[in-house]
């Protein structure tokens, strides 16, 4: 028998044959002419294997550069005493992660960056379900509001932050006064719970619209049919949408869950644009940390080793989320 990647190879130059063959019949110095004259005089390997190799070494060299060594030059890092004040960085071991982990900030910041991912994605995948039945039913003008929903995702985190810095301001801001009107006073930016509340919403109005166009694909993949059987058996819109559009679509919301999730880890635009971590620390989460260790303390191996912190944070919430992943798919 004859070797099947000898026979794919064969294809694949008669092909190529056939149509640089065909391409010289064509006017010269045309485009398929041009391309034609490359290919014929270009050597290409006769194993499948070296051409793929060939064909992917350039993406993998630039995947290697751009992201494997940055992670690994700041693994390195973290175990320095790297700074703008030291010319020679030593390594120093575990000093960084004893002296991060030690500091009281660090951990408030550590419990504040877990509630803030979890608080923020639980309140947009609720709201995001739900705008998305809102968007996949059918009345006049759904176009238009689909593109009006999707504004809120369009716009950049560091504007949307300081618009609502300006909702929340106290004296000037709009939310505060309205509150004023039916004697409720609170202080959204001075009061440290409240602060902690009123980024969480404002990352949460950013976020839900993507939240629901994505839930909003899933939703248009349920059979019509589907529908018209729940109908037909006098099931209500509760019971349809709780009984056989939430677990269809559910797979998806777990998806979307952890990858919000992993991606508000690592996010401090809106955080530094409302509030810059206060009141008082009351805001602060590690990326914002890192980034006043390395831009404003210029202590490099501290913020080195802040991130490397939240790498792990990062990979602990993606393999325990791959996991209740695959199990709940085989419950289902």
């Amino acid at each position: 028998m004859s070797d099947p990647n000898s026979v794919a190879a064969a294809r694949m130059r008669v092909s190529a044959s056939a149509a640089v063959t065909e391409a010289f019949h064509e006017p010269r110095f045309s485009l398929r002419w041009t391309i034609a004259r490359i290919l014929g005089t270009v050597w290409t390997p006769k194993k499948l294997g070296i051409l793929a190799i060939i064909l992917v070494a350039p993406a993998l060299l630039i995947r290697m550069i751009t992201s494997i060594y940055p992670f690994l030059a700041t693994a390195w890092t973290s175990f320095t005493d790297s700074s703008a004040y030291v010319q020679n960085p030593v390594f120093i071991g575990l000093k960084n992660y004893e002296q991060v982990l030690g500091n009281p900030a660090t951990q408030k910041a550590l419990i504040f960056t877990i509630t803030f991912a979890i608080a923020s994605t639980i309140l947009e995948i609720v709201g995001g379900f739900a705008l998305a039945l809102l968007l996949n039913a059918k009345f006049r003008l759904r176009s238009l509001l689909r593109a009006v929903v999707l504004l809120p995702w369009a716009i950049p985190a560091i504007v949307s932050a300081l618009g609502f810095r300006f909702i929340f301001s106290q004296g000037s801001g709009i939310l505060p006064t309205m509150l004023e009107y039916m004697n409720i006073h609170i202080d959204w930016l001075t009061s440290p719970l409240w602060a902690q509340v009123a980024v969480i919403m404002a990352n949460v109005w950013r976020s839900v619209p993507f939240i629901a166009f994505v839930v909003l694909a899933g939703l248009q993949g349920v059979p019509d049919e589907l529908y018209e059987a729940a109908k037909v058996d006098g099931a209500g819109w509760w019971r349809v949408h709780s009984q056989i559009v939430l677990p269809l679509v559910m797979p998806l919301m777990i998806t979307m869950g952890v990858f919000m999730i992993i991606f508000q880890i690592g996010t401090f635009d809106t955080i530094y644009g409302m509030t810059g971590g206060g009141p008082g620390s009351a805001t602060q989460v590690l990326p914002y940390l890192a980034y006043q260790d390395a831009f404003i303390g210029l202590n490099y191996g501290r913020s080195s080793a802040l991130s490397m912190i939240l790498f792990l944070l990062v990979l602990a919430v993606g393999v325990c989320a791959l996991g209740r992943f695959r199990k709940f798919e085989v419950e289902l």
